[in-house]
């Protein structure tokens, strides 16, 4: 009995520290982010920039700040570039009932992603027992740093990377996860 609870606790450790990351974003220290109320918009390179771009000025703007697609008299400007852009996929197997084989008749190949993970939605509309689709979760990684307009000194930097059901939840969730790491500083 002991081993087990001494096996279930070391598991449990392991499990709990992988998940657990340290804080990642980087401040410059003593500035005072609570004099930052108007942000310009910089460049976001990469897949999909604009998306990433245009949700940090919804989520800047739900969270009071004033913010401008242009640098100019703003008090900092965020800038950054998509690491990652995956949106998610979808399949169709189709299952011929002389074989036992699947046949792919959707387009993209499957091809294995390690670390991804699919899930079924069950048998299309009409073939019954006869198909599958299957989905592929979707990823968002951002880069993103914040910069003071009058000095020109990075006072905030940070990456992250969210996987969802889709894209756009990704690119929200990783945006979220961003702006929060600096907000809270105020």
């Amino acid at each position: 009995m002991k081993k087990n609870k001494l096996g279930f606790i070391l598991c449990l450790f392991v499990l709990l520290s992988s998940c657990a990351t340290g804080r990642r974003s980087g401040m410059k220290q003593g500035y005072d982010f609570s004099k930052v109320r108007v942000i310009g918009m910089g460049n976001f390179t990469g897949a999909s920039g604009n998306s990433v771009s245009g949700e940090f000025a919804r989520q800047l703007l739900i969270r009071g700040y004033n913010v401008k697609t242009s640098v100019k008299e703003v008090d900092a400007v965020l800038e950054g570039s998509v690491d990652q852009y995956i949106p998610q996929k979808q399949y169709l197997f189709y299952n011929n009932s002389n074989s036992d084989a699947n046949t792919v008749v959707v387009v993209p190949a499957v091809s294995e992603i390690t670390g991804a993970n699919t899930y079924s939605l069950g048998a299309p509309f009409g073939l019954k027992d006869k198909g599958e689709v299957v989905i592929s979760n979707a990823t968002a990684g951002v880069t993103a740093r914040l910069i003071d307009a009058k000095t020109q000194e990075i006072i905030w930097t940070n990456s992250y990377t969210y996987e969802s059901f889709d894209i756009k939840a990704s690119i929200e969730n990783t945006v979220n996860y961003l702006v929060n790491s600096f907000t809270e500083r105020k």
